[in-house]
């Protein structure tokens, strides 16, 4: 699953095996402009034998795009006193929402009422000029009639 979003410059999955120590530090992070990460510090875990982890972040997109980049801090502390780190980046695509949207419209109804606005003055408009021509024309006809 990891390779369908560690991607290379080519586009073609670049995730090989993925392996872990006993205890490890994962911190993922984004743009704070594109997203809210939940918890926003490193999350720690240790496994003992048994080598199966989970991570688990929630991610609350600001606003839909084709690739939302993602990347993972992982740390490793060895024995010695040294650490392993490696980030991981990948991307993931956001979708519009019904929510999203409406919100948008709600937080800028300035600009759509002064679009509706614009759209009502201009059909009174193009109604009242196309009035003063008729009633033009038709004062035109009686008075060539008489």
């Amino acid at each position: 699953m990891i390779g369908r979003y560690v991607i290379d410059m080519n586009g073609r999955p670049t995730a090989g095996p993925v392996q872990v120590g006993p205890t490890m530090r994962a911190t993922l992070r984004a743009n704070p402009a594109d997203a809210e990460i939940t918890p926003s510090d490193a999350v720690n875990a240790s496994t003992g034998t048994d080598i199966q982890m989970l991570w688990t972040w929630l991610v609350h997109p600001k606003r839909p795009t084709k690739t939302l980049q993602l990347t993972a801090f992982l740390e490793v502390p060895l024995d010695n006193g040294h650490t392993i780190s490696n980030e991981i980046a990948f991307t993931i695509p956001v979708k519009r929402t019904f929510v999203y949207t409406a919100e948008e419209v709600a937080t800028h109804w300035a600009t759509w009422s002064a679009v509706a606005a614009t759209l009502v003055s201009v059909t009174g408009w193009i109604i009242r000029r196309r009035r003063r021509r008729r009633r033009a024309a038709a004062v035109v006809e009686t008075v060539a009639k008489t």
